[in-house]
Formats: C-alpha cells, sequence, structure tokens
C-alpha cells in the first residue's frame, strides 16, 4: 500500500489518528494521507464518497477507518462503490469489541489490531479465579503499570525502560521517553463474527514491529 487515506470523526479520537498517520507517513517515504474529519453525528458514507472524490482517480491503496458499528458499515458500502479500485480497510482496536462490523460485506477481511488473544485470556482467568468476576479492559492497562512499577522498584528505575516484558494484554515496552508501547496482533473482520488472527503479537522495537 502506497496511498493512504483517512476517514474519521472530528473529535479529539479522530484529530490523534490523523496526526499520528501524517506523522508516520514521511517516515515511511509515503506521501500524505487523504483525511477527511467529519461531524460526530454526520453522514459518513457522504463523508466517504468526500474521501474518494478527493482521493481523485488514482484512488487509494488504504483506508483508515476511525469509525465504529453502523457509521462504518456505511462509509465502507459508500467505498466500495465510490472508489475506482478497492481498497484495503483498516480499523481500530475499537473493532475487537464491535459485533456490528462483522454485519457489513464490505468490511469482510479488513485489518483492526487488538490484544494478544491467549495473552489476554490468561490475564481474565487469572483475575475472575482472584476477583470472582471478569477484569474491565482498562484492569489490562493498571496491572502493566503495576508490573513496570515493581519491576523498576526491584532493579532500579531504569531497569523497565527498552527491555520488553509480557503484559496483561501482550508483549509491552516502556520507551525512553515514557510512554508504553504495545505489540497488538492483527485481525481481520470474518462473517461469522469472530474476528481471525492473521499476525500474532511482536514485541515492540523489534523489526517488522
Amino acid at each position: 500500500a502506497r496511498r493512504f487515506g483517512l476517514l474519521a470523526p472530528d473529535d479529539e479520537f479522530g484529530r490523534r489518528l490523523a496526526a499520528a498517520l501524517r506523522a508516520r507517513m514521511p517516515a515511511l517515504g509515503l506521501a500524505a494521507p487523504v483525511v477527511v474529519l467529519h461531524p460526530r453525528i454526520g453522514d459518513s458514507a457522504a463523508a466517504a464518497r468526500d474521501l474518494a472524490t478527493q482521493a481523485g482517480p488514482e484512488g487509494l491503496d488504504a483506508v483508515l477507518l476511525g469509525l465504529g458499528g453502523e457509521r462504518a458499515r456505511a462509509a465502507a458500502a459508500a467505498l466500495a462503490t465510490a472508489l475506482p479500485t478497492p481498497a484495503r480497510l483498516l480499523g481500530t482496536s475499537l473493532w475487537a469489541q464491535d459485533p456490528v462490523v462483522a454485519r457489513e460485506p464490505a468490511l469482510a477481511d479488513a485489518w483492526f489490531p487488538g490484544p494478544d488473544p491467549a495473552t489476554r485470556a490468561g490475564f481474565d482467568q487469572r483475575y475472575q479465579a482472584a476477583f470472582g468476576d471478569r477484569p474491565p479492559r482498562l484492569a489490562g492497562v493498571a496491572y502493566d503499570a503495576a508490573a513496570l512499577a515493581s519491576r523498576a522498584a526491584r532493579e532500579g528505575q531504569d531497569a523497565p525502560v527498552g527491555q520488553p516484558m509480557l503484559g496483561a494484554d501482550g508483549p509491552i515496552r516502556l520507551a525512553p521517553e515514557g510512554l508504553a508501547q504495545h505489540g497488538l496482533a492483527l485481525f481481520a473482520v470474518d462473517p461469522s463474527g469472530e474476528p481471525r488472527l492473521v499476525q500474532p503479537a511482536p514485541i515492540p522495537g523489534s523489526p517488522g514491529s
């Protein structure tokens, strides 16, 4: 894929997606993405057609949809007819908990990132055994933060920096600037309703991650 597009709501989430994509494309030697941000309650199908118009006759190789549910379905269906050639559709990790996207034929085989299923299942089982209930999604973030802090206390404050470790959702790595990098698995939308694993979670910082 050489030409990327983004369709997302004009809110903090969408603007962060746009900023990240605009920063990443030059680093990969690719042209700036075509970005359309639309009002949160706006017509996502019309916004998708606008994206296709802005892309021009060359079209797009891949389109990231910062949308979920029925809005993602409407946008994908519109892109299927508006773009001159089919684009690889991409979603966000929010799709992992969104059964609606599987009901749209235009989203079949669309890719999205998500937590490593085997690692997360193990964390869920340990949490349920300890507390008698399924953990909320944010419990994994708290677990990872506590694990990093515990390692720093044992081995020194710089010990966790740059060293991969297994977190609640898969491999994580603490970058020197203080951000936690997460290795996420790659999934494909499957009409069965169960996401299909395409690629296991890589270790952050490793080649190809």
